[in-house]
């Protein structure tokens, strides 16, 4: 049996993962895949050597990314965040099973759930896996999940590196209507 914490919701219940892809579909998946790709083209914004890794103590919404505005007005017309602090984009990369920091201090019964944790996959080559030992496969496009369970993608091999493999991760603390949406705290 795979050890997690999963997402706890108001009615007590809890869950690996909460599935999004209604709010992003595979219409957005593929534009963005694009959209992606053409800016990487067009201006290199992305080092291949170091991932996008955006954490901040202010609310990214506020001062977007330059080179991926349209994806931030995206998720302001989605409403999904109040507030977003931190903003990953990782390509071609694998990332071992982990778990996010401040683990130590996390406990389920006690913790606030004022942030979250959101995975976008811009490709379906893309993987992610749930368990010390990649139990399980998320195989949707989009999920609110724990960071603080056990998750990473496989290290792949990618001999071409313009193989335009792409997973946003972004945590923050979404609006009242989203909350309210997915009976959130």
């Amino acid at each position: 049996m795979i050890d997690f914490h999963g997402v706890k919701t108001k009615n007590k219940k809890f869950s690996l993962f909460i599935v999004l892809d209604d709010i992003f579909t595979i219409e957005n998946q593929k534009h963005f895949f694009k959209y992606f790709n053409e800016q990487q083209a067009k201006i290199k914004w992305y080092n291949e050597f170091e991932p996008l890794n955006i954490q901040v103590d202010y609310n990214i919404l506020h001062r977007p990314y330059e080179p991926l505005k349209e994806f931030f007005e995206y998720l302001i017309d989605k409403n999904i965040f109040y507030s977003l602090y931190r903003f990953q984009t990782i390509r071609n990369k694998g990332i071992g099973q982990h778990r996010d920091g401040g683990y130590e201090n996390f406990n389920i019964e006690e913790n606030l759930w004022d942030s979250y944790w959101i995975w976008f996959r811009l490709s379906q080559d893309k993987k992610i896996f749930f368990g010390e030992n990649q139990e399980i496969e998320f195989e949707n496009r989009a999920m609110l999940f724990n960071g603080f369970d056990y998750h990473g993608s496989p290290g792949i091999d990618y001999k071409d590196y313009d193989k335009p493999e792409w997973s946003i991760l972004m945590r923050g603390t979404p609006t009242q209507d989203f909350k309210d949406e997915f009976n959130l705290y």
